[in-house]
Order: C-alpha cells, then structure tokens, then sequence
C-alpha cells in the first residue's frame, strides 16, 4: 500500500501498518489539537515516569526502576517538538541520564495499536526501563555524554 498524502507516512509495525500523521489530520481525526495532544502526553508522560522510575520502586523489576525523575518538559517548536526526560537511576550510579522522543508524527487511533496519549506514555516508561534493564551497566557507564554529562539513552 502508498500513501500519498505529504501529511500521512506508513510506519510498520509486525504485518499491519500504523498511518502517522502531523498534527492538523490528527485533530481532524480525533479532535484533539496540537497544543492538547502536546501537553497531555507532556503530563502522562510525567505521571508515569515518576511512578516508574521512584525512589521506592522494587531494585531491577520488570516495570519500574529505582531512582528519580528531574525534569520532563517539551522542547523545540512545530513538527520537531520533542518531549524530553532527565532522571537518575540506581542501576547507573552517579549519572545523569535523558531521554528524548519526537511527538510529531503521531499515530491515527484505529483500534489496532496503542496510539492514545495514554498508551504512548505507558509505552515510553517501558522503553526506558528495559533499555536500562537489558544493557550492562559497565557499557552503559562508558558510553559516551554529551556537553553537560547527560547519558542519552
């Protein structure tokens, strides 16, 4: 199948495929503006993370990581808006990690993959708990940081 909208870009995902879209077709679809989708993944996003990564969170468990979330903001303008995590996990000792991921394009909902704010934001927390889980923490301490010493996983 192709797609030839400039505002629609296939994205594969097992033997379905997730439609991506920038966000005026997204509000058209679903209702939600730019500005509304940005800020609820924004405070999912926080919510999750400070739920995952916690300071009482069970050492190495399958979903939850012990250490402490910094800062969770939107950055950038426009189709580059980014949302962008910086945390602190026990599993890296002395470190300042950071995640970073594009908002735009988002996926249409339609029922076949997790595409609300709500299942992103689950999504994400996952990611970097398991990113950090099934990497060895000598590797992840020699790889590089940028300028201020964030380790960007």
């Amino acid at each position: 199948m192709t797609f030839r909208s400039p505002l629609c870009a296939p994205a594969r995902a097992g033997n379905l495929v997730a439609v991506e879209v920038g966000p005026e077709t997204y509000e058209v679809l679903t209702g939600i503006s730019k500005t509304d989708y940005e800020h609820q993944l924004l405070e999912l996003i926080r919510t999750v993370m400070m739920y995952t990564i916690n300071e009482s969170a069970p050492a190495r468990s399958a979903l939850r990581a012990r250490g402490v979330v910094e800062s969770v903001e939107l950055v950038g303008e426009g189709l580059d808006r980014s949302i962008v995590m910086k945390f602190r996990l026990d599993e890296i000792p002395g470190v300042q990690c950071g995640s970073r991921s594009g908002i735009w394009p988002a996926e249409v909902p339609d029922g076949n993959f997790p595409t609300s704010p709500e299942d992103y934001a689950d999504l994400w927390a996952l990611g970097i708990v398991e990113t950090v889980e099934s990497t060895p923490t000598a590797y992840l301490l020699a790889l590089d940081r940028d300028d201020d010493g964030v380790l960007w996983l």
